[in-house]
This record gives C-alpha cells, structure tokens and sequence, in this order.
C-alpha cells in the first residue's frame, strides 16, 4: 500500500514529466514563429527586412522555472533597410502576470502580440493584462493618450495637435488553441492584419477585417474609466444602472437582465453591500438605499 507522502512524491514526478513536455512544445512553438512569420509578414502589399528576433525568458519570483517567453522582431520595410516601423513582440505566457484576463476569474495560459514603436528594454517587464497606458506614456504625456478597443484588439494613440500617432496595439490567444496546422490563421494573420491596417494604415490594405478572429474578450471602454475596466467593474456598472430604476430587487432578477454568471452577480451584490449603498430586506430581496452617483462615486472615484 502507498502512503500519503510517497503518492505526493509521484504526482511531483509526474508534474515534472508533463513541465518538460510542456517545455518541449513551447520551444517548438518559439521556432516557428521566429521561422515563418516575417515570411508571412511578407506576403501583403509590403515587404519587409527578414529581421532577426531576439528571444528573452522570464521566470518564476524564486527563479525556478520559466513562466514567459518573449520574440521581439524589429519591422523594418525593404525599401527603407535604416528606418525601423517599431517591433512585434510574441510573448507566450505560462504563468503569472501574463496569464491574467479581464474576468479576475479566468486565468490560462495566453499568448499575445504588441506592436510598439519601442524595444522591449524600454518596459520594466513583459507584456500583461490588464493594460495600462502608463506602460507606453510617461506621466508628463499621459493625458495626450487615447485608448481604443475594438474587436478585442487595444490600440492606444498619443494625440498632439489634432494629429494622432499609433504607439502600441495588442491582443492575445488561448495559447493551448495554437497548433502547427492553425499557427498561419489563428496567430501570424491577426498579427499582420492589425500592423497592416493600424499602423500603415493606407488605401492599399483597407480590406483587412479584425472581426473574426478568436481573441480573449477585453472590455470596451466608458465614460466611467480612463483605464480598460476588469470585467467585474463592467458588470457592477450594469447593475448599478439596473438597481436604479428598480428600488427592491431579487437575485434573480439581477441575474435574468444580466445574462452573466450567479458568481459575478453575487460578487456585484457583496461590493454594494460592503459599501452600504444597499440592503437586503428579506432573503434574495435587495433595496437600494443611495443614488446613482453616490454608487459610482463610492466604488469608482
């Protein structure tokens, strides 16, 4: 019979054994982004310089294991070999920050794509939800950015003189839905799209449609922030606009406008309660007890 401590002991085996699996895909993976996607970067209306990647690793807080991947390619077009565009950046998360999305509850493996007019040494690390702009505009020009989401995709634009210039854009994937087969579709073609049609943005590449692809949801942009919200605060703000115009309201109620999971409403419902800006009058029975900006103004401002 095995006892407790030696069954632990092969299940730490066996996670070491799929790591290293893991581990073999993930370079497989780094080699043929870094072999192919200047190659299909090429096939469009631009050419480019087939540029050599660099490829750094991030690890673990105690330097254990390596958790991130970045592939940094500097886009330079061919018909101007000492002007460099800016630089995509792969960056395969495993673990940490870099897994984090929008729902504080859905955290996976991811893969994203940056394009930045900057090296990666200018950041103080790798790529990672939730975007802020103070990653690509120092605090003196903070107030010049505008941040845009659309089809999932975040572009962030430093506005002067009624004149606007793309710094960054970014998105990410599942990184378990890419495959040898799909790399070209699912990873390379939003990736060259996007660059195509934001950043050179001519006549010529208009016809690149972004709506199709499988990105992570990010949330669009409101009034309420001037950051990309999480998706929480997306849905307290629709129950705050719901509650409103219903001064007593059940659970289910909350739950049937919503169309969202009975963990976020519960969740939405602990921050109004926590906050007295609500009260429950008998059980799954809520009463709001404040206005709609004194709401907004206790959770948000």
């Amino acid at each position: 019979m095995i006892d407790e401590t030696r069954q632990s002991a092969f299940n730490f085996i066996e996670f070491l054994d799929s790591f290293e699996k893991i581990g073999t895909e993930i370079e497989r993976l780094v080699k043929l982004i870094c072999d192919n996607f200047i190659e299909y970067l090429n096939d469009s209306p631009l050419q480019f310089k087939n540029t050599e990647p660099e490829i750094l690793y991030g690890y673990t807080k105690n330097d254990f294991f390596i958790n991130s991947v970045l592939i940094s390619f500097p886009i330079i077009q061919k018909r101007n070999r000492t002007s460099q565009e800016g630089y995509i950046n792969f960056i395969i998360s495993l673990h940490g920050e870099g897994v984090n999305q929008y729902d504080e509850l859905t955290r996976e493996p991811l893969i994203h794509v940056e394009f930045t007019l900057y090296d990666h040494s200018e950041f103080d690390n790798f790529f990672h939800h939730p975007i802020k702009r103070e990653r690509y505009f120092d605090e003196e020009n903070i107030n010049n950015c505008k941040t845009v989401v659309e089809n999932n995709i975040v572009r962030m634009y430093y506005i002067y003189n009624e004149i606007s210039e793309l710094q960054m854009f970014a998105f990410s994937l599942m990184l378990f839905s890419i495959n040898n087969a799909n790399i070209n579709d699912f990873l390379f073609k939003p990736a060259k799209h996007a660059l195509l049609k934001y950043h050179f943005n001519n006549d010529d590449i208009h016809y690149s449609n972004l709506d199709n692809f499988e990105l992570i949801p990010i949330p669009s942009l409101s009034s309420y922030f001037d950051e990309i919200p999480m998706e929480q605060d997306v849905i307290l703000i629709k129950i705050i606009d719901f509650i409103s115009s219903n001064q007593l309201f059940t659970f289910k109620d909350l739950q049937n406008h919503l169309r969202v999971s009975s963990c976020n409403v519960e969740r939405g419902l602990k921050q109004l309660l926590g906050c007295n800006l609500i009260k429950e009058t008998r059980d799954d029975e809520y009463e709001i007890v404040s206005t709609k900006d004194e709401m907004i103004t206790a959770l948000f401002l």
